[in-house]
């Protein structure tokens, strides 16, 4: 189980394979990327604007969902905003760690939102631990989207991965595990 959006299933039961854990396929993995593919699904969300690494879209792609990506990286000012083209088959935006999340990018997701797309985010991390140093994670983006449509705090957005409990306890589901005799980092999500 990962909030790291990144990477599909399948890739990270090719990794297991690689450090030399056999057995592992991609039923074993749950990640944030799924989660939110997961959510997609039993939301009915077939198609959704999606501002996350490739892995997010495959994820998402292989649960049988239209991504929707804004490839342009053009200048934004009050005049373009007000002519960028929006999927009208667009039912909710999609958010996880993305690396080349930019104001273009924000303001195209925030337009979704005014028009009734639903806010996913794989997961709210604030931060990365890179060497000595954190480095911004998608908890910061997905803060400026919510700002952007004034909902401060996220009271509309549903989070796919950890912490959200509903993911832990589907997780517990899956695997026919009881839940008192589960141990998790960090056991406060849920509360067991």
């Amino acid at each position: 189980m990962t909030n790291n959006s990144t990477k599909t299933r399948s890739e990270y039961a090719s990794k297991f394979a690689l450090l030399g854990f056999e057995n592992v396929d991609e039923g074993d993995i749950n990640t944030s990327a799924s989660a939110a593919a997961e959510y997609c699904v039993d939301n009915k969300y077939t198609t959704v604007f999606v501002l996350g690494e490739p892995g997010l879209h495959q994820e998402l792609r292989n649960h049988g969902i239209t991504v929707v990506v804004d490839e342009s990286n053009e200048y934004i000012d009050q005049k373009t905003f007000n002519e960028i083209y929006l999927d009208p088959d667009v039912q909710a935006v999609v958010i996880g760690w993305y690396q080349h999340f930019n104001y273009r990018k924000m303001c195209v997701g925030s337009l979704y939102l005014q028009h009734g797309a639903k806010l996913v985010a794989t997961n709210p991390d604030n931060n990365i631990q890179n060497g000595n140093f954190k480095m911004p994670a998608n908890g910061c983006a997905l803060s400026s989207l919510e700002r952007s449509v004034d909902d401060i705090g996220g009271k509309k957005t549903h989070i796919a991965g950890k912490p959200n409990p509903d993911f832990l306890f589907k997780l517990l589901k899956k695997y026919s595990f009881e839940p008192e005799r589960t141990v998790c980092n960090p056991c406060l999500i849920c509360g067991i």
